[in-house]
């Protein structure tokens, strides 16, 4: 038995897309996570990826964007 995968797509007017789209690859490397970390935040809806052909490509600005957050302390400073 083969598993079929559910996917939705929708098609974007080429004027629609983001002008920063870049390779996993390229994302990961620059924020410093696995490429497959960037898959999994496609797969749960924190990101969006882009397919162009068999390739998948991410906005370079949303991936700072929703990835990358500050940690903030409870430490006071006496």
């Amino acid at each position: 038995m083969s598993a079929m995968r559910s996917s939705k797509t929708t098609t974007v007017p080429s004027a629609a897309l983001p002008a920063n789209l870049v390779s996993l690859a390229v994302a990961a490397e620059h924020i410093g996570v696995h490429p497959k970390t960037l898959r999994r935040r496609i797969a749960d809806g924190t990101l969006t990826g882009y397919r162009i052909g068999r390739m998948v490509r991410v906005d370079l600005d949303e991936v700072a964007r929703c990835l990358i957050t500050t940690i903030t302390t409870t430490r006071t400073v006496a």
